[in-house]
């Protein structure tokens, strides 16, 4: 059985969707459909498999101890993706995904 895809909640969907797209970007990742409460994205046209959800009034907080792998062509776009998701992180003045 493959994992078709995965939803976390995050405390700040527009500051996650923004690290997210940056960092997932050499991988290929896209945003496929967004909503007021979530957003999802997709490296295949398929439909989206990684869901970002909006902490809710009176619902979950945000994902902890979440872990996630992707699957990548190459070494080199495992580094492409490693050095987007550093340099998003530290060099825009996003809330803490």
């Amino acid at each position: 059985m493959v994992l078709h895809h995965t939803r976390f909640i995050v405390s700040s969907l527009s500051a996650s969707k923004k690290f997210y797209l940056e960092a997932l970007a050499p991988l290929g990742y896209k945003e496929y459909w967004e909503e007021t409460t979530q957003v999802g994205l997709t490296s295949e046209k398929g439909g989206p498999d990684l869901w970002l959800g909006a902490v809710k009034e009176g619902g979950d907080g945000p994902t902890k101890g979440l872990h996630l792998a992707f699957k990548a062509e190459s070494r080199g776009v495992v580094d492409a993706f490693y050095d987007a998701a550093l340099y998003v992180f530290h060099h825009d003045s996003l809330d803490r995904v």
